[in-house]
């Protein structure tokens, strides 16, 4: 099993993201931005993470596939990180795990 150590490159970081976002859209859920960071680096890591999905944001949309880091939510108004290039068809992929994300743990 392939573990990320705390000095990643961004790219490496991005594949870890991916596959946390990925298991979120199959059990259609949502993920904090604060929690997406606990379970990256096992603390809040404010900041960090804009690089990080914006490689898979970018990965997305030139892949012509729905933009996945629009599992990636606020808090209080559970809507898509907004500092990341998406489309408006991100806030549409969010409405259809809205659902489950109510019964989300808000990791």
């Amino acid at each position: 099993m392939k573990t990320f150590n705390p000095t990643a490159e961004h790219p490496a970081r991005a594949v870890q993201a991916w596959q946390i976002l990925v298991g979120r859209a199959i059990n259609r859920q949502t993920v904090t931005y604060k929690g997406l960071s606990k379970l990256m680096y096992r603390k809040e890591a404010a900041g960090v993470l804009a690089a990080i999905l914006g490689h898979i944001a970018f990965y997305c949309e030139n892949n012509n596939i729905p933009p996945l880091t629009a599992l990636v939510v606020g808090i209080g108004d559970r809507k898509a990180y907004s500092a990341l290039p998406v489309e408006s068809k991100a806030n549409g992929m969010r409405d259809a795990a809205d659902g489950a994300a109510r019964n989300d743990s808000l990791v």
